[in-house]
Formats: structure tokens, C-alpha cells, sequence
């Protein structure tokens, strides 16, 4: 399974965040249309630090909550080098 879809803006851009969403939404639709077989697509967001994950698959289309990625990395960085 790959992340075929991806999208980045800026903080500086942020006019041009729905026009990145958009491009993400053809994409899926675009993966999911081109091959009968695939059931479901996942897609990435990146909004300076703020990480969404979408999930596109034949009945719906779901949008998981924007996480501070920075955030979620500080605390596990940590532990990596516990192992």
C-alpha cells in the first residue's frame, strides 16, 4: 500500500489550501477510477506543521483530525533512541 496522493502548503499560502484539497480529492477519485481492483486510497495534507489523513474508498470519503505533527514528533523521538 502507498500514499499516492499528497499535498503541501505553506503557513504563508494559506489562500491556497482548499485549491490543495481539491487536487487531492481529484487524485483520490483519480486512483480509485484507474483501477477496479484498488479498494480504498489513503491521501496526506501538510498545512505547515498541522498533518491530515484522508481515506477515500468506493462509498465515502473520510477526513481524520489535523494532528501538530511537530508535536507528535518531539515526544517520539525520545523514545527511539531507547531501543
Amino acid at each position: 500500500m502507498w500514499v499516492r496522493a499528497f499535498s503541501i502548503s505553506s503557513p504563508t499560502t494559506s489562500d491556497r489550501v482548499p485549491q490543495n484539497q481539491n487536487k487531492l480529492l481529484r487524485s483520490l477519485h483519480h486512483e480509485l477510477r484507474s483501477d477496479p481492483r484498488r479498494a480504498f486510497s489513503f491521501g496526506v495534507t501538510v498545512d505547515g506543521t498541522k498533518l491530515c489523513v484522508w481515506l477515500a474508498c468506493r462509498i465515502a470519503l473520510f477526513k481524520f483530525t489535523s494532528i501538530d505533527w511537530f508535536e507528535v514528533c518531539r515526544h517520539f523521538a525520545p523514545m527511539s533512541f531507547l531501543s
